[in-house]
């Protein structure tokens, strides 16, 4: 579990106090032997500021990504406006459900997992969400000796599109 939170002052005019405030949580479930693990992750933000501030961009939120919602490119989630590029918001929501499950050789867990996920974002300015963008899909994870690789081929079902996510 993790908290952030800050607080800024713009400094174009008009100048404007702005509150910044970031929830992320991650609980892993084990299932009976041999079965794997659940893996839960939840974020939660929220900018606050009088309607007039003009907040910072690199204060704002967008998603999508390795380590957010898969099936969809880094930080492409987020405001729609018409006719504009997807632009940064007020209100950011991700979760995800991952079951993990280790590979056998002979009856003996070797250091590889298969994952099947479902991802969700949405980012939102002033209560303008429209709905979530979710992913799916599947992956492989190896316990390495330098750290956890993961490789994951999701399907983003509101861009209709196949991405291949790594991460170490």
């Amino acid at each position: 579990l993790g908290l952030e939170a800050g607080a800024g002052l713009t400094l174009d005019s008009p100048r404007g106090l702005f509150q910044r405030t970031v929830v992320r949580a991650l609980q892993l479930l084990p299932l009976a032997p041999g079965r794997g693990r659940l893996q839960l992750r939840a974020e939660g933000g929220v900018v606050i500021s009088q309607a007039n501030t003009r907040v910072p961009t690199t204060q704002l939120f967008r998603t999508g990504g390795d380590t957010s919602v898969r099936g969809y490119g880094f930080r492409d989630i987020g405001v729609e406006r018409p006719g504009a590029p997807v632009s940064a918001g007020r209100y950011l929501a991700v979760g995800s459900l991952e079951w993990q499950r280790p590979l056998r050789r002979g009856g003996e867990a070797t250091p590889w997992e298969q994952a099947v996920f479902i991802d969700a974002g949405l980012v939102a300015d002033r209560g303008s969400a429209r709905r979530a963008s979710v992913g799916v899909g599947t992956g492989l994870r190896y316990a390495s000796p330098v750290g956890p690789l993961r490789v994951d081929l999701a399907y983003g079902l509101r861009v209709h599109r196949l991405r291949l996510h790594l991460s170490v």
